[in-house]
């Protein structure tokens, strides 16, 4: 009697084992399949935040001295603004481009036509840098390159004027920090002073009574002024000026997402 009695008391151990077992693995499968659905994979793309991009808004007054396949002289005058928005591709290198509105003349000659859609390309490379620390504010010398290609249209009911503006600067830079120990320059307001040659090459063409004559510019080398005026770390103004045969004056402002 003892001897079945311990044979039932065993079965009956061994079922509960199993029901335990079997209970304990859908728990943990269940657990698992919750998991599955509910934690966040790693992605397979990813993208960063805006800190690598940078915008602003930009007003140019220009005038310039052209001379036209038939050999006589012009002057171009002519008024662009537009919309800037760049992006950090490398550490040293900032590409970007710009979209607006331009209207032009020549002077003594025509008025102002009516707006039209003017764009551009270009980069902004920095070379070289030195940073300075003492007892004055902290500073920085840099020696930057930046090329441009933009086209520009302005029509009126008797003129149309379409030209293309390819232009490189080299500006050798001189920026001071308002603190006497930042510890970097990204971390404090700062103004930024630079000039430098430029080189531009004008190729356009107007048309008048029927006839389309092409022109280009008169004097392409000059020189670039300007600075920065940064109010904030990632707010700032620009001014700037560029002399070839007469100024065309350049000021606007930006701001950096960092």
């Amino acid at each position: 009697m003892s001897v079945c009695w311990d044979a039932m008391m065993g079965d009956h151990m061994t079922m509960k084992t199993w029901a335990a077992g079997a209970a304990l693995f859908l728990v943990i499968g269940t657990a698992g399949r919750a998991a599955i659905l509910t934690e966040t994979p790693e992605p397979l793309l990813e993208s960063g935040g805006l800190e690598r991009v940078s915008a602003g808004v930009f007003y140019q007054w220009m005038e310039r001295k052209v001379e036209t396949e038939r050999s006589y002289d012009m002057e171009l005058d002519a008024r662009t603004y537009e919309g800037v928005l760049g992006f950090d591709a490398l550490p040293w290198l900032t590409l970007y481009a710009g979209a607006g509105g331009s209207d032009a003349r020549f002077k003594d000659i025509s008025a102002y036509g009516d707006d039209q859609f003017s764009w551009a390309l270009g980069f902004n490379m920095n070379i070289w840098q030195w940073v300075g620390y003492g007892e004055a504010p902290a500073w920085r010398l840099s020696f930057k390159t930046r090329g441009e290609i933009a086209g520009y249209e302005s029509e009126s009911r008797s003129l149309s004027i379409e030209w293309l503006d390819y232009s490189v600067a080299f500006p050798l830079g001189y920026e001071v920090l308002f603190s006497r120990h930042p510890e970097s320059f990204s971390d404090i307001d700062h103004l930024e002073l630079f000039a430098g040659p430029a080189l531009s090459f004008l190729d356009g063409r107007y048309e008048q009574g029927g006839q389309d004559i092409d022109f280009e510019e008169k004097h392409p080398f000059g020189v670039t002024v300007g600075g920065a005026l940064f109010i904030t770390e990632t707010l700032f103004i620009e001014l700037a000026g560029t002399y070839f045969d007469l100024w065309q004056v350049r000021g606007g402002i930006g701001y950096s997402f960092e």
